[in-house]
């Protein structure tokens, strides 16, 4: 089997289903234009695997930027073993073997991450990022600094909102099928939700068209998607002057922080963000250091302790 059959078929029957669809798409066009798609899978060496991570390494991005470990992590190794799996697992059987070729050493291929970022958006940045923001991208901004939800599953559609019980249903980023999170709607949300209500009959979130173009009307409503959610952000980043910005992630980290920093509760804030793992959430513990800070000053004495000199002994009489 080629790689270029192995992607095709993986995306039809898995891939293409997944709430970061469009991402994995996008990997895997790295991997066939840096591997090949006529190469078989049993002719893809450990070799070929470096290789092609140190190729990817050096390639910038639209941005003039290199990917980061994190980027090149997500096509090979981690992609690329999925299908490999897949095709040992699901596409063999006792009569017909799918040859992948020698055993990979997975584990070797993979870079190192960098330390966790801790890129919050402070209340100065966000009053001048609102000023430059389009209003018809405002709310769903604020709505995703204070659910947290990532970019794929910010983009609701009316079908996963349950405003009676007062949950909203996401699918989780997961390597499992049918991981489903759930989060509650606060008053603010429910706000911004039903500010959204008659504008489309699916999806939540809509904007403006500006022009007339690629079948779009100028003044209709139409779905917000998720490049046009991010070109929109790095203009409004842009012309606040906010450096050293991640243009959608760091709403989540955002929403983190200030709610742990409001809650001191480090559970709650695994569960809005969905995480599996209270690892996952320990990266925002930093936050409660000043908690840790306050309690020690609480015990800490008032005033500094008074120092008694002792009376020095009486020298002993000469006999």
């Amino acid at each position: 089997m080629t790689l270029g059959s192995a992607v095709t078929r993986f995306w039809l029957e898995k891939a293409q289903h997944e709430s970061d669809s469009q991402s994995v798409w996008y990997q895997m066009e790295n991997l066939v234009a840096g591997l090949g798609k006529n190469k078989l899978l049993s002719e893809i060496s450990m070799s070929d695997l470096a290789e092609y991570q140190a190729r990817r390494r050096g390639q910038k991005t639209r941005f003039g930027r290199l990917p980061a470990n994190q980027t090149i992590n997500a096509e090979c190794p981690d992609l690329i073993r999925r299908i490999f799996n897949r095709a040992e697992n699901a596409w063999s059987d006792e009569d017909s073997r799918v040859n992948t070729g020698a055993a990979k050493k997975w584990a070797e291929l993979k870079l190192r991450r960098p330390k966790p970022r801790k890129r919050e958006l402070s209340v100065q940045e966000e009053a001048r990022l609102n000023e430059h923001l389009r209003e018809d991208y405002a709310d769903v901004i604020e709505f995703a600094m204070l659910t947290g939800l990532r970019r794929a599953a910010l983009l609701l559609r009316w079908s996963q909102v349950d405003l009676d019980a007062g949950v909203i249903t996401y699918e989780r980023k997961s390597l499992h099928d049918d991981d489903i999170g759930f989060l509650p709607i606060t008053a603010r949300m429910r706000v911004l939700l039903l500010a959204q209500k008659g504008r489309n009959a699916h999806c939540v979130w809509t904007y403006v068209a500006k022009s007339t173009r690629n079948g779009r009307k100028r003044g209709k409503r139409y779905p917000i998607t998720e490049e046009g959610l991010k070109s929109a952000m790095r203009r409004a980043i842009t012309g606040a002057g906010i450096t050293d910005w991640r243009v959608i992630h760091d709403l989540r980290h955002t929403a983190a922080t200030r709610t742990l920093r409001a809650s001191k509760n480090i559970k709650a804030v695994q569960g809005m963000l969905g995480h599996s793992d209270i690892a996952s959430t320990s990266r925002y513990a930093h936050v409660l250091l000043e908690d840790v800070r306050e309690a020690m000053d609480a015990a800490s004495p008032r005033k500094s302790p008074t120092i008694v000199k002792s009376a020095k002994p009486k020298s002993a009489r000469k006999a």
